[in-house]
């Protein structure tokens, strides 16, 4: 019964905590990084962007860049509650504000660009985008919807199979149900599962719930695994900004990033190496991957 929502799945968590303290004032310089002769790439293992054996997307576009400055690269794991304190020095969540160790000069994981995290780390331009979609266990009697080609009018029609129906997302996540007030709207009842229930790998045990949020990275990852177990019903948000997050003091080691990115953009290379990974996901982000600039 409802067998998507018993498996393990090292996916779906993109955690965006409520912060309460100012933002941090650590950063490295190019210097700094150059001396030292490594870049230090914070991830958490994610889809498609990051794992522990630093292979994904993001893991081969931060290569390229300490390729770029002329140093090694070296992969830092973290973790969603750490990642944010791990490259500030400080943790959001802390009313303290106690200092901690720095251990890396960007993190990039699919890390998705939502206004509190814009309050506490600088952001590259957006490296890629990603819509969150509604998904149903294979048994359930609702059918995804028909494509219009028009992706207001689909999210309305998502939407409209919702009424009565129990939606469940991560609290403080980019699918905390709170983001998305139209849920309610549509007579929708959102549950959010507090992030400090989530464990790596993930599970969650939905027997009482219908729906669940999800990105759909994530989604297009988890098919190829579990083709059988889960359908998607539809979108529920237009395309949100992903990117590269540098500490607020780093601004030299962002403004290099971003001059590097944009050359890998306008040669095409960026557009190739994200088909490596997302072929599927490039073809339907046309309008993103078509610019002329990032």
């Amino acid at each position: 019964m409802k067998s998507i929502f018993r498996r393990s799945i090292t996916l779906f968590v993109c955690i965006a905590s409520t912060f309460l303290l100012s933002p941090a004032a650590n950063g490295v310089t190019l210097e700094e990084i150059r001396q030292r002769g490594t870049l230090l790439h914070l991830a958490v293992p994610y889809a498609k962007f990051a794992n522990n054996d630093a292979e994904g997307l993001d893991c081969a576009l931060i290569k390229r860049f300490a390729a770029h400055l002329g140093v090694s690269y070296k992969y830092v794991p973290t973790d969603w509650t750490h990642a944010i304190r791990d490259l500030t020095g400080h943790d959001p969540n802390d009313n303290a504000n106690t200092p901690s160790q720095v251990k890396g000069d960007v993190l990039a994981n699919g890390f998705t660009m939502l206004p509190t995290r814009r309050k506490y780390v600088l952001f590259s331009q957006p490296t890629f985008a990603a819509q969150v979609w509604l998904i149903a266990p294979r048994e359930s009697e609702t059918f995804p919807i028909t494509p219009t080609g028009d992706l207001t009018l689909d999210i309305q029609n998502t939407l409209a199979k919702l009424k009565g129906k129990k939606v469940v997302g991560i609290s403080t996540t980019c699918i905390d149900t709170t983001l998305f007030p139209e849920l309610a709207e549509a007579g929708a009842q959102p549950i959010n599962i507090p992030p400090d229930k989530v464990a790596t790998p993930y599970t969650l045990v939905a027997d009482s719930y219908d729906f669940m949020l999800i990105e759909s990275t994530n989604a297009l990852f988890a098919l190829s695994s579990w083709p059988f177990d889960f359908k998607i019903i539809g979108p529920i948000s237009l395309p949100k900004p992903l990117g590269v997050a540098f500490a607020p003091e780093s601004t030299e080691l962002q403004k290099e990033f971003s001059d590097f990115f944009k050359q890998l953009w306008q040669s095409g290379q960026y557009k190739q190496l994200a088909k490596i990974y997302y072929r599927a996901h490039v073809g339907d982000m046309k309008a993103f991957f078509s610019k002329s600039e990032p």
